[in-house]
């Protein structure tokens, strides 16, 4: 089951790193559109606070209730860190997997490390405060994300039973899951870094 397991499970890490090398290119080239816009929105709270201690008060729950363009940007950049740190995870899995006597402890400790890998993508999903122009978009890259997430857990799954000798029907469709997945991700990256850039 390994055999079958394993460049699935590679295909999945290069569609991922893929899209981390594509997000990369991308942050680099806008990387001189960040400061002007985060700057500008942070100037003018600043300037309000400065002009009115009353409407100072009045502005901490919208802060609050609502991300910062800034921030959320930052949280759309670390996907790649959660990319990066899935692709890691795969790699010392294939590498303890392609051993010819697999150690199977290590293998199943690889294993849970691609697990853990879901949680930023989970968490990235749970955001129910985008800023108000990326409302849109951001309810389709949430679902993506926890999408690719519970793909993640489903991949832990099927390479757990394949270190058993089991096969999972998931083995079948699983690639072709993550495929999609990915792809909906940069489509959805793709979005957000063209609002970002109006």
């Amino acid at each position: 089951m390994l055999k079958r397991a394993i460049p699935v499970i590679l295909a999945a890490m290069l569609a991922l790193s893929l899209t981390a090398c594509n997000k990369d290119d991308s942050q680099s080239s806008g990387a001189g559109n960040d400061t002007p816009p985060s700057s500008s929105q942070t100037t003018t709270p600043g300037d309000d606070a400065d002009d009115a201690k009353d409407g100072k008060e009045d502005e901490a729950p919208k802060e609050a209730d609502t991300m910062s363009e800034k921030d959320y940007i930052a949280k759309v950049e670390e996907l790649n860190t959660f990319a990066e740190d899935f692709t890691a995870a795969t790699m010392e899995f294939v590498t303890v997997a392609s051993a010819s006597e697999p150690d199977i402890d290590e293998a199943k400790a690889a294993i849970e490390k691609i697990r853990d890998s879901k949680e930023g993508f989970l968490k990235f999903g749970e955001i129910s405060n985008p800023p108000a122009d990326y409302a849109e978009i951001h309810t389709k890259l949430s679902k993506s994300t926890k999408d690719f997430g519970d793909l993640v857990d489903k991949y832990a799954d099927v390479l757990l039973k394949a270190l058993d000798g089991e096969e999972d029907p998931a083995l079948n469709t699983i690639e072709s899951e993550v495929e999609t997945v990915v792809n909906q991700m940069v489509a959805d990256i793709t979005e957000v870094e063209a609002i970002y850039n109006k």
